[in-house]
């Protein structure tokens, strides 16, 4: 994979965070999580992708930390975050 591809997962992860920042302001809580989870779940693969050189495919974003090798902080926001896929 290319830095075109790690480029493109990056922007899609600021597109769904700009999404939740707007449904958080519109007082829609649920979906506004649903967005941040996918904005950290694209930005995780984008590192991952930066990383490895290809997708690994999953929504588990505590997975995703340990396997780029995130800070245990990180790796709690993602334990955190996680439920807000379903």
């Amino acid at each position: 994979m290319t830095k075109e591809e790690v480029k493109k997962w990056f922007e899609k992860a600021e597109e769904d965070f700009d999404t939740a920042k707007y449904n958080l302001k519109g007082k829609k809580l649920k979906v506004s999580a649903f967005f941040l989870q996918q904005s950290a779940e694209k930005a995780l693969k984008s590192l991952y992708i930066k990383k490895f050189g290809r997708l690994f495919k999953t929504h588990d974003l505590t997975l995703l930390a340990k396997k780029i090798g995130a800070s245990e902080k990180i790796i709690g926001y993602c334990k955190e975050l996680s439920p807000a896929y379903q």
